[in-house]
């Protein structure tokens, strides 16, 4: 676990912190050891500059980001405030405006001024690219990467490269089956099977065995977790 009073994950790198130990938002939750690298502005600002149009009392909307994740510069999260109504006979703003319009000031009048298409849920172990942006409403799974300058618009599902505007699948990251396996002290394992085409000579078993990837970083914080998982694994025939 990170000491909280830890912020640079490289003293001779200053543009890149653990986000964790620098957002003090309560409707904005991270896990440990994900970083974020801002070049140009200071990466401890990143909810001031990338959690844009995020008004939780209006809305109620989180962002959740996952264990070891990577946000490049720039990455956007944008929220339930910038989707102005589309079903109203204007899309412009007037319950923001209150004042000017003498509407309401309660904070469920004023919500009436945008869709609200919900939170913002980032996986673990995902990597973020240069400058994409994240709208409302999308849940992006364990190990996607985010191409730069995406536009993610739908739900990516784990371990997923997509890219594009709107972002739309690339590839798969690991080829084959991911699945849990909910055991070994209660907790639950994420690993994949990745049959690989230059091991299709062996036997289904074979190939099983020497294809399983396991993602260490998102499911194993410790070395010796990890090698009481494997001395179970191997204990078990898994």
């Amino acid at each position: 676990m990170i000491p909280n009073w830890k912020i640079y994950p490289c003293s001779q790198r200053p543009s890149s912190v653990y986000l964790k130990n620098v957002i003090c938002d309560p409707t904005i939750r991270v896990g440990e050891y994900t970083t974020y690298d801002d070049y140009v502005n200071d990466p401890r600002d990143f909810v001031r500059n990338n959690v844009l149009y995020h008004y939780p009392e209006c809305n109620g909307d989180t962002l959740t980001i996952g264990r070891f994740c990577s946000n490049a510069f720039g990455a956007k999260f944008i929220f339930n405030a910038a989707n102005h109504a589309l079903g109203s006979l204007s899309t412009y703003p007037f319950p923001v405006f209150f004042e000017e319009w003498g509407l309401p000031t309660d904070c469920a009048s004023i919500a009436k001024a945008w869709d609200n298409h919900g939170s913002i849920t980032i996986g673990n172990d995902v990597w973020i690219g240069y400058e994409a942006v994240i709208l409302s409403g999308v849940t992006v799974g364990d190990g996607a990467v985010i191409g730069t300058r995406a536009l993610v618009t739908k739900d990516v599902p784990p371990y997923t490269i997509v890219g594009g505007t709107p972002a739309k699948p690339i590839r798969r990251r690991i080829a084959g089956v991911i699945f849990v396996v909910p055991l070994f002290k209660g907790l639950a394992f994420v690993f994949a099977v990745h049959v690989a085409s230059r091991l299709c000579c062996y036997s289904s078993a074979a190939r099983q065995s020497a294809a399983i990837y396991f993602f260490c970083s998102s499911m194993f914080p410790t070395c010796e977790l990890k090698s009481q998982y494997l001395h179970f694994a191997a204990q078990n025939g898994i």
